[in-house]
């Protein structure tokens, strides 16, 4: 492993080498740093592979920064990386030659991006370069208002505050004695912008300014009777959430598997889901309204749905053959209707021309063939959203009466027989 270090700062290059730990002998990782300006922030970095040797075009490449993987690549290439605040990076590239051979390596180049602007005290009194200010409101009656107190850790020149709101401020000195005031007049996460010039420097730093309320999810259910039904079953609910800013998310979980997302704009709009797999009764549906000052859940329920049952038949003694004897017919249908009362009807057909007629038992049920053949025996099963058959084919084979010596027998054989 191969290490540099640039510095973002009047153009200054520190080099540093360390170890390398990987090798290859077909393949030297290295990569060239170049900067879209010598001072300020936010600063876009332009890294270019430019590694060596004869595998170098068709190695693969990773690229990570603080050991975070950012791009990878098959060949040689440049990626572009912006960062907005004074910070120092650590850029590496791992090259993997894949050939007979496969072996690793890498450099490391640190990138120190430096700012003119100073740390702003935020809300929490400390100078940093992320600041945020927060404002929580707990108690529903309570003003939507949020006033909050802009300072500088040192001073700060020529500057522009874009509050986030629509609203600005400027100056062209700001001390860490002084301070700006700045009252929000409404609920939501404010992303503030704050620019500054110092001789050819310009600087942008971002903050963030939260001014929220706990939402209260709620939704309205399905109008009356229309809960639950045959599948597909389309079922409408209303997002009915209140203290929702325009930070707020909902999320709504279907019972089903499905979830879906929604932004701060869908509050108080209509959901139509539609449910399709049957013999889901009982289902919840819950709605979570999110933000950065915390969450709420609320539910529904239930919504059930049922569809035609999946008829199917078994035969205790398919192999019978001895027609004094009866067949038994087993009734295996699944039930796809949840609800209750369950209006379930079925209707046997023999396939000799007779059946039962509607029938609600599925107790097995015994019949008699006075004939070999093939028969299609048919159950159809019936419920509230409709019927489904179910087919079995039943094959009797002949029967052979036998002779033994001058007496005659009335033992029955299946065919075929040996006698």
């Amino acid at each position: 492993m191969k290490f540099t270090a640039i510095r973002l700062l009047f153009f200054s290059l520190l080099v540093s080498p360390l170890n390398q730990i990987y090798g290859c002998a077909n393949l030297s990782a290295s990569f060239n740093v170049r900067m879209s300006r010598s001072c300020g922030v936010p600063v876009t970095i332009t890294l270019t592979n430019t590694s060596s040797g004869r595998n170098a075009t068709v190695a693969s490449y990773v690229w990570k920064l603080n050991n975070k993987v950012i791009g990878t690549a098959k060949g040689l290439d440049s990626i572009r990386y912006t960062h907005p605040l004074a910070d120092t990076l650590y850029f590496r590239l791992v090259a993997t030659d894949t050939g007979r051979a496969p072996c690793k390596d890498s450099i490391t180049q640190m990138v120190i991006v430096s700012t003119g602007m100073p740390r702003i005290i935020d809300g929490s009194t400390l100078p940093t370069y992320k600041p945020q200010w927060r404002n929580c409101i707990s108690i529903s009656s309570m003003p939507d208002t949020f006033g909050i107190y802009f300072q500088v850790a040192d001073t700060l020149y020529n500057f522009s505050i874009l509050w986030g709101d629509g609203t600005r401020d400027t100056g062209s000195l700001l001390t860490s004695a002084g301070q700006r005031y700045h009252k929000y007049n409404s609920l939501g996460v404010f992303t503030m912008r704050i620019i500054s010039s110092t001789g050819s420097c310009r600087d942008t730093l971002y903050g963030e300014v939260i001014n929220d309320k706990n939402p209260v999810a709620s939704l309205n259910g399905p109008q009356a009777g229309t809960n639950q039904g045959c599948a597909p079953l389309r079922v409408r609910f209303i997002n009915n959430s209140s203290s929702a800013s325009n930070s707020t998310r909902f999320i709504w979980d279907m019972g089903d598997s499905i979830v879906y997302t929604w932004d701060a704009s869908r509050n108080k709009d209509t959901l139509y889901h539609t449910y399709t797999k049957r013999n889901r009764c009982n289902l919840t549906v819950s709605l979570r309204a999110v933000n950065q000052c915390g969450s709420s859940s609320t539910t529904w329920s239930p919504i059930s749905v049922i569809g035609r049952n999946q008829s199917a038949i078994s035969v205790t003694n398919p192999l019978n053959c001895d027609l004094s004897k009866p067949f038994e017919f087993n009734n295996r249908s699944l039930d796809q209707n949840c609800i209750n009362p369950n209006a379930r009807r079925f209707k046997w057909v023999w396939g000799d021309g007779t059946d039962t007629g509607w029938i609600t038992s599925r107790l097995p049920l015994r019949k008699f063939y006075k004939k070999a053949g093939t028969y299609t025996i048919l159950l159809i099963d019936s419920n509230s959203c409709g019927r489904d058959t179910g087919r079995y084919i039943l094959k009797i084979d002949t029967i052979i009466r036998a002779k033994i010596g001058f007496r005659s027998a009335v033992d029955q054989l299946c065919a075929p027989a040996r006698v």
